[in-house]
């Protein structure tokens, strides 16, 4: 039994105070400082009227900085495909869904566990690529074989070769924004084009552990602003290990980080499209062991999406699970954290496909089975028509009367047949025939549906493949990192 339900959840009507939140961030920056090694943001801070340390290895940042940069946030902008033609928009009240990332092993066709490969990246991107609802493409594994000095470079060139759906990158190195940068300038041909119309971001620039932000991180942040790449910082407080048990300590700690990269975001280029990152972990005590999935997380989610509505700044949340599988375990993980994500309206959802194994593992089932999730929950949360009144009351009550008195009551009705695509959720994946049919049919699952559906894809399924000379341009650029000597 729940007792006093907060009914008020879902809706971020909860006693949560982002205003206080925000207060304490203020006095982290202001009091504790932020640790930021990178002299060139140094400069640049001490410049805007930030205090630094005798040995520049922590800034202070008083609230007026902070006001001032707020006030150059963009609340929502657009990524679009390969051609410039299509796109999504990210900010406001729209919710977009991103693929998994950094899987370092696969769950393969045939059940296998193994290490992932720069293939495993290729077919999963493209097999991503034909489903209807995964709006953005990230790296969904770390390529175990690909050259560790050069591996994202690597990874970034297999993504763009095999889909064309907007991307998000992860880089390593400073020096990997303009490799990227130029990969996508092959492909659009121009530097306004780019700008005025983005295709892809580089997002998860991770800030330290607790507080700061990493030297390397810090230059690529940079160079995304200078280029108009949009980008925001990751930081990831675990509770109660990296960041305060309590949520509202995490989240400020969190802040505290994301407030001091925006700062310096937006004295470079204001108005650069900024993703205010919300995500976080717990740890199980009983075994130190970090979780990815808890009703903690989903509460700080909700939470972090006020405080990305306070500073207009449009979202991104990660969902993970830490089940090794497609089982009961991983949908008991997945579907309450997606639900939840959207019904608080983040605005992009990183994670919607895998994230299993604290998004260690990747699978092709699973691929499948997160896109009919999707599909489940845009379908619940999308108007049906009659709300708006689209149909009236006389149609209606003339149907009911009509169908009461046929044999096939309202199957046959002429509302249903033009409706009920539209009106009933369908799926092909999920198993309803009946127990008799089902068992004829070889008692086969929702995972063995999905196998089948991911295998058919892969054997059918093609990009439009790149312009030859694009294509040469871009492993040129490749060719040229794995020959740049080591930094």
């Amino acid at each position: 039994m729940i007792e006093n339900i907060n009914k008020n959840v879902l809706s971020l009507k909860s006693r949560f105070s982002a205003a206080a939140v925000h207060d304490i961030s203020l006095r982290i920056l202001n009091e504790i400082g932020i640790p930021i090694t990178f002299g060139k943001a140094l400069d640049l801070l001490v410049a805007i009227g930030c205090k630094v340390n005798g040995s520049r290895t922590r800034v202070f940042i008083p609230e007026h900085v902070i006001a001032e940069s707020l006030k150059r946030v963009i609340p929502q902008y657009g990524l679009f495909d390969r051609s410039g033609e299509k796109s999504i928009a990210i900010g406001g009240d729209n919710v977009a869904f991103m693929s998994g990332a950094a899987a370092i092993r696969v769950r393969d066709l045939d059940g296998t566990y193994r290490p992932s490969t720069l293939k495993d990246l290729a077919d999963m991107t493209r097999l991503q690529d034909a489903l209807p609802n995964l709006d953005v493409m990230h790296e969904i594994v770390d390529a175990m074989d690909a050259d560790p000095a050069t591996f994202r470079l690597d990874m970034a060139a297999e993504m763009l070769k095999n889909t064309t759906k907007p991307c998000a990158f992860v880089v390593d190195k400073p020096e990997e924004v303009d490799d990227i940068y130029n990969m996508a300038l092959a492909i659009r041909g121009s530097e306004k084009s780019l700008r005025d119309k983005p295709f892809f971001t580089i997002h998860d620039i991770s800030a330290e552990a607790t507080l700061g932000i990493v030297k390397n991180g810090c230059e690529a942040m940079m160079k995304c602003a200078a280029r108009g790449i949009p980008t925001g910082l990751a930081a990831y407080p675990v509770m109660g290990m990296t960041g305060p048990v309590t949520l509202e300590g995490s989240l400020a700690l969190a802040n505290a980080n994301v407030l001091a990269a925006l700062v310096i975001i937006q004295h470079i280029n204001p108005g650069n499209p900024f993703l205010y990152m919300i995500m976080a972990g717990t740890i199980d005590m009983r075994s130190a062991e970090t979780v990815s999935a808890s009703p903690e997380i989903w509460q700080y989610y909700v939470a972090g999406q006020k405080m990305a509505e306070y500073y207009g700044l449009p979202s991104q949340c990660i969902i993970s699970g830490d089940s090794k599988l497609s089982d009961a375990q991983l949908v008991m993980e997945k579907l309450p954290g997606m639900l939840i994500s959207v019904l608080s309206g983040i605005n992009l959802i990183h994670g919607s496909t895998c994230e299993m194994d604290s998004m260690n593992c990747a699978s092709y089932e699973q691929i499948l089975i997160d896109n009919e999730m999707i599909s489940m929950i845009k379908r619940l949360v999308t108007d049906p028509g009659s709300f708006q009144g689209d149909l009236d009351h006389d149609a209606i009550f003339n149907d009911i009367r009509q169908s009461l008195e046929a044999p096939m009551y309202f199957m046959d009705s002429d509302v249903t047949i033009n409706e009920f695509k539209k009106r009933l959720w369908s799926s092909n994946l999920i198993v309803r025939q009946n127990f008799n049919r089902w068992h004829t049919g070889g008692m086969k699952s929702m995972a063995d549906h999905a196998l089948q559906k991911a295998r058919d894809i892969l054997d059918h399924y093609q990009v439009a493949p790149l312009d030859p000379g694009v294509l040469r341009e871009i492993n040129g650029i490749v060719t040229k990192a794995h020959a740049r000597p080591p930094a």
